[in-house]
């Protein structure tokens, strides 16, 4: 690997490091990383120098006071974006993941469809955006592969083109988009190490396994369990029809309920 490849790489690891373990000393960053505690200092001192980096001292009673590493809190943005049934929120946070600012939508029925989770999306990234923003996150539910939400019978979406939305019409450098069960399960696989698998249960019913260092998406709210039933998504006897809160609520109110309503 050529000299600025290496350098490059190692600025990133010192980087990550200190981002996944705030407030760390130098030491901890050296074995983390296996780098020299000679290269490290010329890597802590560059990336202070460029504002990423800010150090601070910690008190622990006699003797000299110990250097942490924390990321500069200010040195870049990310934004969270759930889109669903009933709304689109979004979040704002600083380097360290520390929210900073909320803004949501309410998604009605009237405007449950394409054009309205485009104008709904829009208005969130725009009250969201600010200088120095690295990119957006953005989960939903339904099927979603690349950068569209293929279908989601839930929110009455086909075909949302959200790299168009975010890249060409909103200027966002930068953007990941995934399935809202597949996000809660890589969310989680950052305390749990072993394989494991995550349900969801609400107006829709998902899950999403974790093994092998990534996310496997299962669409079980269509399952087919019953020769009865016209879900919402055109089939006949859907799991969701028969057992999502849409099917308890109904059973307990003891009368026939639209479920788009």
């Amino acid at each position: 690997m050529p000299a600025p490849a290496v350098r490059k790489k190692n600025k990133k690891d010192v980087l990550l490091s200190i981002f996944e373990h705030d407030g760390i000393s130098r030491a901890s960053v050296a074995k983390i990383t296996n780098l020299a505690l000679s290269t490290l200092s010329y890597i802590i001192r560059e990336l202070e120098e460029e504002g990423f980096l800010e150090s601070e001292e910690l008190l622990q009673g006699r003797g000299r006071p110990a250097r942490v590493l924390k990321i500069n809190p200010g040195s870049w943005f990310t934004a969270g974006i759930k889109v669903g049934r009933e709304e689109v929120r979004g979040t704002l946070f600083d380097a360290r993941m520390i929210p900073i600012r909320n803004h949501s939508i309410k998604i009605l029925s009237k405007i449950r469809n394409n054009d309205g989770y485009t104008e709904a999306i829009k208005e969130v990234v725009e009250k969201l955006r600010c200088n120095q923003l690295l990119g957006i996150g953005v989960c939903s539910s339904g099927i979603v592969e690349d950068s569209r939400i293929v279908v989601s019978h839930l929110m009455n979406v086909r075909n949302l083109d959200i790299k168009e939305l975010l890249v060409k019409k909103l200027g966002i450098k930068r953007f990941i988009l995934m399935n809202d069960v597949d996000a809660l399960c890589y969310s989680v696989s950052k305390a749990v190490k072993e394989d494991f698998l995550v349900v969801t249960y609400g107006t829709g019913i998902g899950a999403s396994a974790w093994a092998k260092g990534q996310t496997r998406h299962f669409e079980i709210g269509h399952t087919i369990i019953s020769s009865e039933g016209k879900c919402y998504c055109g089939q006949t006897g859907c799991l969701e029809y028969h057992a999502s809160e849409y099917a308890v609520l109904k059973r307990f109110c003891g009368e026939k309920i639209n479920f788009e309503d």
